[in-house]
Order: C-alpha cells, then structure tokens, then sequence
C-alpha cells in the first residue's frame, strides 16, 4: 500500500498533457500578439507599410527568438488594409506549427489574437 501511495504521490505531481498543452496555447498566443504589436511599430516607422519578412521584425520582437516558427500573411500599406478589409477578420501572422488540438495561434490586422483550425489561418 505504502508504494502505491507513493507511485500515486509521484504521478500527481507531474504536470498533465492537458496542462503543457495549455502552456503551449498561452505562449503562442502571447508570441502572436507580441509579433502584431511589431508589425505596427514597423508599419509606423516604415510609411505604413507593412513588413515582407520576419527578419525585418527582428528589431522590434527582441524577446520572440524564434521567429522562423511564424510567418507574414498580411502585405502592403497596414492603412489601406484596415480600411478596405475587415481588420478583425484578416489574418496579420501565424504560428506556422499546428498545436497539439489541430490549431494554429494567429493575430489579425486590428491586432488582436486567436487560436483557429488551420484551415481558418489563411
């Protein structure tokens, strides 16, 4: 008995699936809306214009270190973007890598962020 508590003991202090998929989930979503917030600090020091390569957001996403693990969808002026699209409906960026659930972690031109089928990524 005293080694099955124990087994029990060790088992229960491991972290779940459920919770690393959880953490995975938080940390794509808070790179995504790191790397927005980036894509409008270029845009405002650029004309507008939006970045065509994630190097170029380097200066601005000094604390995401991988940014090969994301990619631009959104080109051009960031102003006519939002003025001839819907903003909240037009994907900016996106994790290239599925999560665990089949989703992907993306932020849209009003800079906000989700996690969607990656289907609904493009």
């Amino acid at each position: 008995f005293v080694l099955c508590t124990g087994v029990f003991l060790l088992l229960s202090g491991c972290p779940s699936s459920s919770d690393d998929n959880d953490t995975a989930r938080s940390e794509a979503l808070q790179n995504v809306k790191q790397l927005a917030l980036a894509c409008h600090l270029y845009a405002q020091e650029n004309d507008g214009m939006l970045p065509t390569t994630m190097t170029e957001l380097q200066p601005y996403a000094n604390e995401i270190h991988n940014l090969d693990a994301y990619e631009l969808v959104a080109t051009g002026k960031l102003k006519e973007i939002e003025d001839n699209e819907a903003s909240s409906t037009t994907v900016l960026l996106r994790q290239k890598a599925l999560l665990p659930d089949g989703q992907q972690a993306v932020a849209f031109v009003d800079g906000h962020a989700s996690l969607v089928l990656a289907k609904q990524a493009e």
